[in-house]
């Protein structure tokens, strides 16, 4: 579940390149390989779509500021913290969302400090409670 959320933390914040194929192991560049480390020994086994996710994020990772990063860890660290319910409801929402509708959060949130950003993520999952 840590992988997902780490994943949406990722999304949220920017667009990622998006790769052909799934790559082998030995495809991946030294600095994807550290990032996988955890997943060196099923890579092979795991799916073509998730594969190409875990390399596409740590692709990404490793052409992000300390400060692109700093801002990713709060935001998985906030998302961690989501009961499942929470989570499921801002991945729908999200996939409901089309790519213009996703642009404009992300910008929109991209101008909020991070106090800005959690409360509006909590005023959004008190309205998905009720």
């Amino acid at each position: 579940m840590r992988a997902k959320t780490l994943v949406l933390a990722l999304l949220l914040s920017a667009p990622i390149t998006v790769l052909a194929q799934a790559p082998s192991w030995n495809q991946l560049s030294p600095d994807q390989q550290q990032l996988l480390r955890q997943h060196q020994d099923r890579w092979e086994g795991l799916s073509d779509s998730d594969r190409k996710r875990l390399a596409n994020n740590a692709q990404r990772w490793s052409t992000m500021t300390p400060e692109q990063r700093q801002q990713a860890r709060r935001r998985y660290d906030a998302l961690k913290d989501l009961s499942p319910e929470q989570r499921r409801a801002l991945r729908q929402r999200w996939q409901g969302m089309d790519p213009d509708q996703r642009q404009r959060l992300r910008r929109r949130l991209s101008g909020m400090t991070p106090e800005q950003r959690e409360q509006a993520l909590t005023r959004f999952l008190e309205r998905q409670d009720r």
